[in-house]
């Protein structure tokens, strides 16, 4: 089973503002109240990125799929995992993937998802 965990639709109005602040900057009526929003919405935009990703909770999470091994004799299931695992610093956006998890059940896959979700700050 495979989960893609992407940016939470919450931010999504978010991302609408600043687009549309940014678009009203090439409008032919823009007054100079319109650049100085523009020109903040650029900047809220650009600070918008993954800030911090917990490296210990995505192996944790890595572990509980079955991933790795929690004693040598653990077996390891090569099926599940991650992967598109965002890096701090990359530019996101609303829907957009963070991270996806090969899982062997639905359980545990959402297990994986919420503690990627709370392995990763954006901002």
């Amino acid at each position: 089973m495979d989960l893609e965990v992407v940016v939470p639709e919450a931010m999504a109005p978010d991302l609408l503002r600043w687009s549309n602040q940014m678009v009203a900057m090439y409008q032919a009526s823009r007054t100079r109240q319109t650049e100085d929003a523009a020109a903040t919405a650029a900047a809220d935009f650009s600070d918008f990125m993954l800030e911090k990703v917990d490296a210990g909770k995505i192996g944790q999470a890595s572990l509980e799929l079955g991933a790795g091994r929690s004693k040598a004799g653990d077996s390891v299931d090569f099926s599940v995992g991650f992967d598109r695992l965002a890096k701090c610093g990359d530019k996101i956006s609303a829907g957009g993937v963070i991270a996806r998890i090969h899982a062997s059940s639905k359980a545990s896959s959402e297990r994986a998802e919420a503690a990627v979700l709370e392995a990763v700050s954006i901002g």
